[in-house]
């Protein structure tokens, strides 16, 4: 089993709507401009010209950017340790720049999609570790386990969301999982512990199903 590398490694900061991004956008740009961070001036608009979301600077293959829609910035990479590191240093300049995290912040977001390579097929392994009694649907050809859905969405709040899918790659089928995750919490230090612990908690979880 070998965790490849991110399709997407994302932690968000959800902010409350009276936060104007404009503004916070430019003060954001201002004190990480002098820490290392390169400026970026991309923005993706939808056909009303709207702005839906812009980038406002990179450093180490991670970008900082705004979500409109969302009202919500975020930090979004592909390499787990470099997007908690720069969470970090974001969330830590939020309170130098007027921005009280407990005051402006709804919660934070970890959303990640990975892929990890098997040398099992992956439904095989899903099948395999289900109690579902397949029997009566043995007439109908690989019919088997194709999804997991690990989550407390039915009754937590929306500040405390986890969700896990595991499925078989499309497109990679035969041998990869595709993995996608989302946790929420009001806690930094919660979001920094528990995105430090990605790999090894999806390394137990797939080693339980026969993976």
């Amino acid at each position: 089993m070998k965790i490849e590398p991110y399709d997407l490694c994302h932690i968000g900061i959800k902010l409350k709507s009276f936060v104007d991004l404009n503004i916070l956008k430019d003060k954001v740009r201002e004190v990480l401009s002098k820490n290392g961070y390169d400026l970026v001036d991309k923005a993706l608009i939808d056909a009303e010209k709207r702005v839906i979301k812009g980038v406002i600077c990179s450093k180490d293959n991670t970008t900082v950017e705004l979500n409109y829609p969302a009202n919500a910035l975020n930090i979004v990479g592909k390499e787990s340790a470099n997007v908690s590191k720069i969470f970090s240093e974001v969330v830590n300049i939020l309170p130098d720049i007027g921005y009280d995290t407990t005051a402006t912040v709804i919660f934070y977001e970890i959303l990640a999609n990975l892929n990890i390579k098997l040398d099992k097929n992956p439904q095989d392994i899903l099948t395999n570790s289900s109690t579902i009694d397949l029997k009566s649907l043995r007439d109908i050809k690989d019919v088997g386990v194709t999804g997991v859905l690990i989550s407390n969405k039915d009754k937590a709040p929306e500040y405390a969301i986890f969700s896990l899918i595991i499925e078989p790659s499309p497109n990679s089928p035969r041998d990869r999982l595709v993995i996608r995750l989302q946790y929420r919490s009001r806690d930094t230090k919660e979001i920094l512990t528990f995105q430090r612990s990605i790999e090894d908690r999806l390394t137990k979880i797939i080693e339980s199903l026969g993976g």
